[in-house]
């Protein structure tokens, strides 16, 4: 058999204090808020389906070709704005490249000229060596002749 003493009594008293607890300081709030959820997700949809309704009787007193024509002039007005974009963006890549093909050609403007200074004067020096070479020969070649002579 079941005894029931006071530990059971005051268990279960403690129990239901904590229920009303419960729903006084978390249930109750929670309850309000999923209320005021429901209420505000049903206004919306409501209002959301009557906006539908208006927008679908608007379509249907419109004729197509209206629709038609500002679908038209919409997309012209986009690839408008997309041309000038594209335009903007071929102009800076332009003068991008030019820039850059500039300062490549002064570089190698730059760099031809050391290498025609550094020619210049490998040129000078080989030069001089060989009319030093032809001179001495040409020396030895009349000397030559001159003790043939004598």
């Amino acid at each position: 058999m079941v005894e029931l003493n006071f530990t059971f009594v005051v268990f279960t008293a403690s129990f239901i204090v904590f229920l009303g607890l419960m729903k006084l300081v978390f249930f109750g709030p929670v309850e309000r808020v999923i209320n005021k959820r429901e209420s505000f997700v049903a206004e919306n949809i409501k209002a959301s389906k009557s906006s539908l309704k208006k927008i679908e009787a608007q379509i249907a007193d419109t004729d197509a070709s209206s629709i038609l024509i500002k679908a038209r002039q919409e997309a012209q007005k986009i690839l408008g704005r997309a041309i000038e974009e594209a335009n903007k963006s071929k102009v800076e890549l332009v003068s991008d490249a030019v820039k850059a093909n500039k300062d490549m050609i002064i570089k190698n403007v730059i760099g031809l000229e050391k290498e025609e200074k550094e020619i210049s004067t490998n040129l000078s020096t080989y030069i001089k060596e060989v009319s030093q070479v032809a001179i001495t020969q040409l020396m030895s070649e009349i000397e030559g002749k001159q003790k043939v002579i004598v």
